[in-house]
């Protein structure tokens, strides 16, 4: 499975994406669990201080913005990334519909063609340029607010 990360200002121009290739059979839920995680330790090692994670998998937002005490297998990991969440001086998590999450799709389907972890924080891939433009004025036009 392969895991696919984009992140965004607040005036939409693509700061850095990333993507992994992840061996073994996972779900959808953990699979979206472990791109957050990603995100949020990238974030932290850029100094990033205003974070708006974005995901299509509704039981995994739900999993971050429960208050209670999570006694799923995901509840320790999901509980150390709350904590992690806390550093940033604001935060905010929130379901996305699948096509406003196609280009973190395209990449995850690029990290299966890869041997490990890649990050970029430019000369991005002119594709996932393309794409980020696209999915960008689709979340214009709809009056979305995406970081």
């Amino acid at each position: 499975m392969g895991l696919g990360v984009i992140a965004r200002n607040s005036l939409s121009k693509v700061i850095k994406y990333l993507i992994e290739k992840v061996q073994g059979c996972l779900d959808l839920t953990i699979a979206e669990c472990m791109a957050a995680e990603k995100a949020i330790y990238l974030d932290e090692k850029l100094n990033i201080k205003y974070v708006w994670i974005e995901g299509d998998s509704m039981e995994a937002i739900k999993m971050f913005q429960d208050t209670n005490v999570d006694m799923s297998i995901l509840g320790p990991i999901m509980n150390v990334l709350k904590e992690q969440m806390k550093a940033f001086d604001q935060y905010k998590i929130s379901h996305i519909g699948r096509d406003g999450n196609k280009v973190a799709h395209n990449l995850a389907r690029y990290a299966l063609h890869t041997t490990s972890q890649i990050i970029w924080l430019e000369n991005f891939l002119k594709f996932i340029t393309n794409m980020t433009r696209e999915e960008a004025i689709i979340c214009i036009e709809s009056n979305e607010i995406i970081f």
